[in-house]
C-alpha cells in the first residue's frame, strides 16, 4: 500500500504548532515572519498562509492587519450542558472576570419575562444587565431577570464588584443545575456595538435561556451579545445511547 503524501498546507500547519509548543509562545507573542518560516521550513508561501488562516479560523492565532500574525486569546469555553457561571468559566483559564453594571433595578415582569419565569405578569423581578469583561476586555453584554420569590432582597448587592451566580449560592443556598439554553448568531446595533467594541451589525453569538433549581424552580431567564473572538462554547454528553431521554436542552436557533 502506498503512503499517504501528506499536504505542504498540512506539514506546515503541524510545524506551526510544534513551533508554538516549542518556543514557548504565548497568548499575545508574534510569530516570526513568513519568510523566515518558509525558509526554514523549505516550505512554499502558498502553504504557509493556507496553514495560517485555518489556525486563524480555529482561534489558535489571529491576525493583526499590517503587524503581522499573534497567538490569540485563549478563550473561556462555557459548557452548553451545564451551569457554572460566567465568572468561574472566565477564572478556569486563568483569567480575571469583571463587569460594568448598566443598571440594576426592581420592576416587574411583562408578558415574556413571567412566561419564562412560569410567573404572574406584574409579579416583582430584579433586572441586571451588565458589560462583562474579561482582564478589563469586553465580551458580552448580559441581561437577567430574577425572580426575587426564591431570592428576596437581591437587589440590595453591588453586582459591579460580587459574582451573581456566587451570590445565589452563598447567599441564598441556591445552584442551578437545569434549565434550557438557546444559541444563535445575530448582529450588534449601535448601542452594543460601542460597548463591546465592534462597528455596527458584526455577528456575534446571541444566547438566552432560563436556569433552574434542583425542584426545577426557575430562578433566572438571561439573554446576552457575546464576543466570539473572546467566548466560545461547547456541548458534551456522557452515558447517552439510542432511546435515552436528554436530560437538558441545547436548542440551537430561537
Amino acid at each position: 500500500m502506498a503512503e499517504r503524501r501528506v499536504a505542504p498546507s498540512e506539514a506546515a500547519f503541524e510545524n506551526i504548532l510544534a513551533y508554538l509548543d516549542a518556543a514557548g509562545l504565548k497568548e499575545g507573542d508574534r510569530l516570526p515572519a513568513e519568510r523566515t518560516l518558509t525558509d526554514e521550513w523549505g516550505i512554499s508561501r502558498t502553504a504557509l498562509r493556507a496553514a495560517l488562516r485555518e489556525l486563524i479560523a480555529r482561534h489558535v492565532l489571529e491576525s493583526r492587519g499590517g503587524s503581522g500574525t499573534y497567538v490569540a486569546m485563549r478563550r473561556p469555553e462555557s459548557n452548553c450542558r451545564g451551569y457554572n457561571g460566567y465568572s468561574d468559566t472566565v477564572r478556569a483559564v486563568g483569567k480575571t472576570p469583571s463587569s460594568k453594571v448598566l443598571w440594576a433595578k426592581s420592576e416587574v415582569a411583562d408578558a415574556h419575562v413571567a412566561h419564562k419565569l412560569r410567573l404572574e405578569e406584574g409579579d416583582p423581578i430584579f433586572e441586571l444587565r451588565r458589560v462583562r469583561l474579561i482582564d478589563d476586555l469586553p465580551c458580552m453584554i448580559e441581561t437577567v431577570y430574577i425572580n426575587v420569590a426564591v431570592c428576596p432582597g437581591i437587589e440590595k448587592y453591588d453586582f459591579q464588584e460580587r459574582s451573581l451566580f456566587d451570590t445565589l449560592r452563598q447567599v441564598y443556598g441556591i445552584t442551578l443545575p437545569h434549565g434550557e439554553e438557546r444559541l444563535s448568531i445575530t448582529r450588534v446595533d449601535a448601542d452594543e456595538a460601542e460597548e463591546l467594541g465592534l462597528a455596527e451589525g458584526d455577528p456575534v453569538y446571541f444566547q438566552t435561556g432560563v436556569s433552574e433549581t434542583e425542584e426545577r424552580t426557575p430562578v433566572e431567564y438571561f439573554k446576552a451579545v457575546i464576543r466570539s473572538d473572546r467566548y466560545t462554547f461547547y456541548a458534551r454528553q456522557e452515558h447517552l445511547s439510542r432511546g435515552h431521554e436528554i436530560p437538558e436542552k441545547v436548542i440551537a436557533d430561537e
